[in-house]
């Protein structure tokens, strides 16, 4: 019927399982912080297949992450985490191709919101604040129709994505101030009597 494939690794060295990398993706501090603020944006987050991959003498895990808003019923890919079994780091990119990239080198292309890089930031705050004004143009037309319980629900979630924006907005760095003058006086061209 099928084909029965038997991995061996070497000795004294240890593989994480599927369930150990997801622990360890679940506790990530990047991940975990995403995923609170699009759930509080309204959004579903769910996880794709969970791959395994054997590479060499290791595993290499594979977690699509999708985000479904309230109104669109068809999920969006969010995320591409990665894991190296071999006790390797989390890698969060945008799509396969920049998790695979993070994943060998250690350092995810530019583009990628969690690791800070490329302004993903602010296109995440941009896609908050366009969930953010749908819900309020689904408000607008429940409240057309008289539909108040819609209404509500649709003002709370809209709110709801304004707050995880501006929260998210809350966490970039910005530089502290402007630079003070200096107090060394600037030499002149013409001499004084």
């Amino acid at each position: 019927y099928g084909k029965l494939t038997v991995f061996r690794f070497p000795e004294g060295r240890t593989i994480e399982g599927p369930t150990q990398v997801f622990a360890r993706i679940n506790q990530d501090a990047r991940f975990s912080s995403e995923r609170t603020l699009l759930s509080q944006a309204g959004s579903n987050v769910l996880f794709g297949d969970f791959l395994v991959i054997p590479i060499d003498n290791s595993f290499l895990y594979v977690q699509p992450v999708y985000v479904q808003a309230q109104q669109t019923p068809i999920p969006q890919l969010h995320d591409v985490i990665m894991v190296n079994g071999s006790g390797g780091a989390v890698t969060i990119a945008d799509n396969l191709q920049d998790a695979l990239k993070g994943a060998v080198t250690g350092q995810v292309p530019s583009g990628n919101g969690n690791q800070g890089g490329g302004g993903t930031v602010a296109q995440r705050i941009q896609a908050l604040l366009a969930q953010a004004q749908q819900h309020f143009a689904s408000a607008q037309a429940a409240l057309q129709s008289g539909d108040l319980g819609t209404y509500q629900s649709e003002i709370t979630a809209a709110q709801q994505a304004v707050d995880a924006a501006a929260k998210l907005a809350g966490t970039t760095t910005t530089p502290s101030g402007s630079p003070s003058p200096s107090a060394t006086p600037s030499a002149s061209a013409s001499p004084s009597p």
